[in-house]
């Protein structure tokens, strides 16, 4: 019944009249709690496992497959907190297998998972909680923050360009510059990273080809 009170103990009670309007003694049931709601979660993020990730506003980019998935303020007053479990997915409602917290969950935590590497269908994936109470009500935490394993690393689209001066450009490998010359300008094709894109560039000045 919805007049019932939640998250209070609960008792069925019975007793038996004669005849003889006689009334025996009460006997009850063990207490029973009612539980409507699920689990209340306060906050749940992801990090890199790997140290020096780069994170974005939008994104979390990797070198490696894993991510730590924190969460606080994990809690259930009814009839208390019975299972965590994980997934990931390529949007957040795409969902095709939950991954058990080996342990009953606390109110704050945090887990390594594993991630599959990103490709050409889906780039970016997501990290999704599913906490359990103990009458079996789910809630479902979706952390919209998109995570992207990158295991390759950028790739040039064209040649290096060395120019003396601003007007004469040189061979891809001169065997010798004029010693006069005093200001050399480099160019070239913008290199590609489909996964985390291109971030910076380094120069590196030495007596062998890299």
């Amino acid at each position: 019944p919805k007049d019932w009170p939640s998250g209070k103990p609960l008792y069925v009670s019975l007793r038996a009249k004669n005849g003889a309007e006689g009334w025996s003694k009460w006997i009850s049931t063990a207490s029973v709690m009612l539980d409507r709601t699920g689990p209340v979660l306060g906050r749940a993020w992801v990090t890199a496992a790997d140290p020096g990730p780069i994170s974005r506003p939008e994104a979390l980019y990797m070198a490696t497959p894993e991510v730590i998935v924190h969460w606080e303020s994990l809690a259930d007053a009814e009839s208390g907190l019975a299972s965590l479990a994980f997934a990931v997915g390529a949007s957040l409602d795409d969902v095709t297998e939950w991954l058990p917290l080996p342990q009953v969950p606390t109110q704050d935590g945090e887990y390594t998972l594993r991630v599959p590497a990103a490709n050409g269908t889906a780039p970016s994936l997501y990290v999704m909680l599913r906490a359990q109470n103990a009458a079996g009500l789910v809630t479902v935490t979706r952390i919209k923050t998109r995570v992207v394993f990158d295991a390759t690393p950028p790739r040039p689209t064209g040649a290096l360009t060395l120019t003396v001066g601003e007007r004469h450009p040189l061979p891809p490998s001169p065997s010798a510059i004029a010693a006069s010359v005093t200001r050399l300008h480099i160019s070239w094709d913008p290199f590609t990273d489909a996964q985390s894109g291109v971030l910076e560039y380094a120069i590196m000045v030495g007596t062998a080809a890299s």
